[in-house]
């Protein structure tokens, strides 16, 4: 007779509440069962068993899926798979994972004033979402580079979004690979920023935020190397190539605060004169450039007040600006 074993896979779609409730089956002969009830029915486990396929987005045909947990092979008969081994450590996990699941419903939710209608409880599949590997996609990427290199991240990458995009399994927007390429562009290494960067605007064509990502970081790279006139040189080249919505007053504005950010002030107030220069008529561009002045010490209080006082002059009633302008007048005031 065949034995299935209790956790054997890692999540269930049905909370452990299901399986206690089933009906007993005589003479069941399951062995090495730890968690799931000894006289579970053949139906109740089995409706479990499928659970945990569905939670981790495990194949079903063939038994395929079940071999993530159990000693078998699908070139023998399942009957004489080995379903009461706990060779697998994903089967010795699972039963861990069962006992937290079980343990949060029964403890922790069971004790809320209200848990909606009817009441909430967890499943392997709260976390799990039809993956394996419930961590975060950015954990998942840095195992994926420490076993192979950047090679092996971005081949990991295309796999995760040719297979959930859509999902909720993964977060796959555009930030997570932007955030990747500007942690690397932040310690020098702009070959893999770009690199990682590209393969965002790869995977979001429509998206123009991800083709912004790449300039900003060809325009950091050239600064970097050549200085802020060799960096402003090619946002200009940039701004002739691209299309407004993609080159927008953010590229620079960016770069420029990032600069300033590194105390390298004269560098981004080079960079921050230009974009105001390329986008005279957007209020950002000009509280960019009169705030990093002023910080910088290159103007003075009086001197911020006046610009912002021009500034609504040619745009009475702007709230951010009139803000703004308060604020510099409290720091005027002595106390």
């Amino acid at each position: 007779m065949i034995r299935p074993a209790a956790a054997l896979c890692l999540g269930a779609l049905f909370t452990i509440a299901c399986v206690s409730g089933a009906s007993a089956q005589e003479g069941n002969n399951y062995e090495n069962l730890q968690f799931l009830p000894s006289d579970i029915s053949r139906d109740a486990l089995g409706d479990t068993m499928l659970g945990f396929l569905r939670s981790l987005g495990l194949p079903r045909r063939a038994g395929a899926g079940c071999l993530h947990c159990h000693e078998g092979d699908l070139a023998v008969p399942r009957s004489e798979w080995d379903y009461a081994s706990d060779a697998k450590q994903a089967k010795r996990t699972a039963r861990r994972m069962l006992e937290m699941v079980h343990d949060i419903n029964t403890r922790h939710l069971a004790g809320l004033e209200t848990r909606g209608a009817p009441d909430f409880s967890v499943g392997c599949v709260t976390c799990h979402e039809g993956r394996v590997d419930p961590r975060p996609l950015p954990m998942l990427l840095a195992d994926a580079e420490r076993a192979g290199g950047l090679d092996s991240l971005i081949t990991a990458y295309r796999g995760v979004h040719g297979r959930f995009y859509g999902a909720s399994a993964y977060d796959l927007r555009v930030g997570v690979l932007a955030n990747l390429a500007s942690e690397r562009a932040e310690s020098g290494d702009f070959d893999d920023a770009i690199s990682l960067s590209t393969l965002n605007e790869e995977t979001h064509p429509s998206d123009p935020s991800a083709r912004r990502v790449t300039l900003s970081l060809h325009i950091t790279r050239k600064l970097d190397e050549e200085g802020p006139g060799a960096a402003v040189n090619l946002f200009d080249e940039f701004r002739t190539a691209e299309s407004n919505d993609v080159l927008t007053f953010s590229v620079l504005d960016g770069v420029g605060w990032r600069t300033f950010r590194q105390d390298r002030q004269a560098d981004a107030l080079v960079l921050l004169r230009r974009n105001r220069e390329a986008f005279p008529d957007l209020y950002f561009t000009f509280e960019s450039l009169v705030e990093a002045e002023y910080v910088s010490g290159e103007i003075t209080q009086e001197e911020i007040i006046l610009a912002y006082e021009r500034f609504l002059e040619e745009n009475p009633g702007h709230a951010m600006a009139e803000q703004n302008l308060t604020n510099h007048r409290r720091r005027d005031t002595p106390r």
